[in-house]
């Protein structure tokens, strides 16, 4: 059998000091996660007019909630009339169990979730460090990936605990870029062959950032979301995967530490800051934000051309001006132009 030449490569950034461009998003409507059990969404991901998320202490459950249509508001300001918040019920859409190709500790933390064209979703196992495909319409399931964290060690990605896999961008079935959350954060590209065995596994770290942050914040990454900009050709670029991945792409970190949703360029083996849309106004509300935030809760990103999907864990913790209300919540923002 043909040996594939595996390339385990570590690219550092530093991005040092200096100013990016910030725009603060304006906020269309808030939802309330509403559910029989506790709920603590993550990753975001939109297929047959439904937005799809994981929960991280559920192993087996795929959730989808249908939105109504939304108002034409939009909410520029604190000052503006009080904001209702209405309820959304989720649906446990799919359940999965058995693994066709090797079984999983009872322990998977899933994190993200993103689609690739033929349907099938894809999600990470925080607690593994792997890749998970699952069908959603038969819930077959199975473990894409070994255990990532030896191919980027060196770097010192994923090596703390509780710093691990956060979210997953499928750039097709054969290529994903993830998102490492933090100690130390950045983005790790993994590239699969045809038998689905690894090629490449690519970490480039992001251990700084322009962007503001709350004292004692650090740096902290959640879901990462891609988004085409031109058809993909079907010649062979001269030039390395993530590179042209960046030029067919707009790459987008989900930035949990700074509230808000960083845009990334790729250039000369590094990812690059290109701008920030912050909704840290909005998380901070006096309606939207929870007791604790020590941490940053959102933990999904989705968007399409007129809109901007996030998603909060808040770990069961109750709203400030709701103290028995325990909720996650949903925001929606108008997207830039």
């Amino acid at each position: 059998m043909r040996k594939m030449l595996l390339h385990v490569l570590v690219m550092v950034f530093l991005s040092g000091c200096g100013t990016m461009k910030t725009v603060d998003l304006e906020l269309k409507q808030v939802f309330l996660i509403e559910s029989t059990h506790p709920v603590e969404p993550s990753g975001l991901e939109m297929q047959d007019g439904k937005l799809w998320f994981v929960c991280d202490k559920d192993d087996s459950t795929l959730y989808s909630v249908t939105l109504p249509k939304l108002t034409d508001r939009t909410y520029g300001s604190e000052g503006t009339a009080r904001i209702l918040i209405e309820p959304l019920y989720p649906k446990e859409e799919r359940k999965f169990h058995i693994y066709s190709n090797g079984a999983l500790p009872e322990k998977c933390d899933f994190e993200g979730i993103s689609k690739s064209t033929d349907g099938n979703f894809y999600l990470v196992s925080e607690a593994q460090s792997k890749i998970i495909k699952v069908n959603p319409k038969t819930g077959e399931t199975f473990v894409l990936t070994p255990d990532l964290k030896p191919f980027v060690k060196d770097c010192g990605m994923l090596v703390n605990r509780n710093a691990g896999l956060e979210g997953i961008a499928v750039v097709s079935a054969k290529e994903f870029l993830l998102s490492a959350e933090r100690e130390v954060n950045g983005i790790i590209y993994v590239k699969l062959d045809a038998r689905d065995s690894i090629q490449k596994v690519v970490g480039y770290l992001i251990p700084e950032t322009k962007a503001e942050l709350k004292m004692p914040r650090t740096p902290d990454f959640s879901d990462i979301f891609i988004e085409p900009v031109q058809e993909k050709s079907n010649d062979s670029p001269a030039r390395e995967d993530v590179e042209r991945i960046s030029q067919e792409n707009r790459i987008f970190l989900l930035y949990r530490g700074a509230e808000g949703i960083l845009e990334m360029d790729f250039k000369d083996g590094k990812f690059h800051e290109k701008g920030l849309w912050r909704f840290s106004n909005w998380v901070t509300h006096p309606d939207f934000s929870y007791q604790d935030t020590t941490y940053g809760l959102a933990e999904g990103l989705w968007m399409d051309e007129s809109h901007i999907y996030v998603i909060l864990d808040n770990n069961q913790d109750a709203r400030r001006n709701a103290p028995q209300d325990r909720r996650p919540l949903l925001f929606i923002f108008k997207r830039p132009n």
